[in-house]
């Protein structure tokens, strides 16, 4: 097996992205999936190989694919019946460790299409799978980059702009959970495969704040979270305290109460400020009934401007 190091230095942090050109399952699984860390795997699905042949043949097919939004972002699903298994992803798959989702998440991209920083938010592994085109994957470790309130979605700014690993055809980037990234596409007709897991180490990963959240997400009933039988990433049980989940929601959310605030007593008319306000509660909530693949953030959000809404009403 053949490693080359590349070091990103982020601030103070160095990540060391290994680059395997030669892939041995043990190894990934041991070093790797079990301790967390993100690598690239080169040529993981060959010319030749039937995975690569398949996903060829029906990526421009649209009756294979099942089309959801990730929040506001549109993304395509195969069914698990339509998933295609070369014998790398079998012997994963045979894992009694790792539990895989049914359908599997594919990305159609265009040239230049960005996705900004962020941590998928209910913990899950990704192998991400080029099939065709290339992109772009920029990496920070977990906790490592600020976020807003109640989400997985960084505060920092674009920076960084040489800290980065290029994917193409065949090459599997391995994304670990809670680990920040972002994503460039480099070429137009740019398809990639996801088959996204949970590994029962998952909860050892999760800080505080990961934690914290899943508690609140689950009081909520929201989609953050991913309840089965084999790992249960919603259960964490550091922090069972629901009161103290809720109080802490409240600290996170505390800045877009002041920046409400300011503006309400510097506005005239303040009615038209409370419409606006019971107009973004309604539609947050409306949002989440019609949208059932959101992470839960946008009914949470709803909720805190519900509180503010109250707090507004019986003290000015």
């Amino acid at each position: 097996m053949i490693i080359n190091n590349h070091n990103f230095i982020l601030y103070k942090y160095i990540i060391m992205i290994d680059i395997i050109n030669t892939y041995e399952n043990d190894n990934f699984y041991n070093n790797y999936i079990i301790k967390n860390r993100p690598c690239i795997i080169k040529n993981f699905y060959k010319t030749n190989d039937k995975c690569m042949k398949y996903y060829n043949k029906i990526k421009d097919n649209d009756d294979y694919f099942i089309k959801k939004n990730i929040g506001n972002v549109p993304a395509y699903y195969l069914s698990e019946k339509n998933v295609c298994k070369n014998d790398n992803i079998k012997k994963l798959y045979k894992n009694n460790d790792i539990y895989f989702y049914k359908n599997t998440r594919v990305w159609k991209h265009k040239k230049n299409n960005f996705t900004q920083w962020h941590y998928d938010g209910n913990g899950i592994n990704v192998l991400n799978i080029c099939i065709t085109g290339s992109k772009r994957f920029y990496f920070s470790p977990p906790g490592s980059l600020p976020v807003y309130p109640l989400s997985n979605i960084t505060l920092q700014p674009d920076v960084w702009t040489n800290n980065y690993i290029d994917a193409y055809p065949g090459d599997l980037v391995y994304i670990p959970s809670y680990w920040f990234h972002k994503v460039l596409t480099l070429e137009d007709d740019t398809f990639f495969i996801n088959h996204n897991f949970l590994h029962k180490n998952n909860n050892l990963f999760a800080t505080d704040r990961d934690i914290t959240l899943y508690t609140l997400h689950n009081m909520f009933d929201t989609e953050m979270c991913n309840n089965n039988e084999k790992v249960n990433i919603c259960k964490l049980t550091k922090n069972k305290n629901k009161l103290y989940a809720f109080i802490y929601g409240l600290y996170e959310f505390s800045w877009i109460y002041l920046i409400l605030l300011l503006i309400y007593i510097k506005i005239k008319k303040k009615q038209y400020f409370n419409y606006t306000l019971l107009f973004l509660i309604i539609l947050s909530f409306i949002h989440e009934k019609l949208n059932k693949n959101t992470s839960g953030i946008i009914k949470l959000y709803g909720v805190y401007l519900l509180i503010f809404k109250i707090y507004l009403i019986y003290f000015f």
